[in-house]
């Protein structure tokens, strides 16, 4: 269930499209849905831990390679990235650009709710820090081509042209950061 508010020409993203925000019942039906994977319902049941493996890989080709967002593997994808380390944490980068390329209005609507209702921008700095260092040392590659940072911020800005104020805030804000590591010595 994707819920988005047209107001005016902008447009705002409600709450109830993330984990965090269903209600019990919501979130019993995506896990009881005979279509979500059965590695991230083990993931989600600490039954299955992330490592350097073939399942692993697969886990996150599944939270990240669909054209439908998600919520429930926007959450479990959010889980892995804020925690992963070794060979898992060397491609969570590659596996954000591809989340962020395919779902940014709900990657940055989610941002603005974390940043609306927390004074602790953990999620915006975690992937500030993936995205800068990434750009500072490697760049990601987009069906063979490089992709450079200014070419990811149009590609962010042109996807939120229609966004609501909040949002273009925590875009701003989110890209100012990726900057400021990517400056760093």
């Amino acid at each position: 269930m994707l819920l988005i508010l047209v107001c005016g020409s902008n447009i705002t993203i409600s709450q109830s499209i993330y984990w965090e925000y269903l209600t019990d019942s919501e979130r019993n039906e995506f896990l009881k849905n005979t279509h979500v994977n059965p590695i991230a319902i083990d993931y989600f049941n600490g039954v299955f831990r992330v490592s350097d493996d073939s399942l692993t890989f697969a886990l996150l080709d599944t939270l990240t390679g669909s054209k439908d967002y998600n919520p429930f593997y926007f959450y479990l994808f959010n889980k892995i990235s804020m925690s992963a380390d070794g060979a898992p944490a060397e491609v969570i980068p590659a596996y954000s650009y591809l989340l962020f390329r395919s779902h940014p209005v709900e990657v940055i609507g989610y941002f603005t709710i974390e940043r609306m209702q927390r004074t602790n921008f953990e999620k915006i700095d975690r992937y500030a820090k993936i995205f800068g260092w990434e750009f500072k040392t490697y760049g990601f590659v987009d069906e063979e081509n490089k992709v450079s940072y200014n070419d990811f911020k149009k590609l962010l800005r042109g996807k939120l042209a229609d966004a609501d104020i909040d949002d273009i805030k925590t875009l701003d804000t989110f890209l100012s950061e990726i900057g400021k590591v990517i400056e760093s010595k």
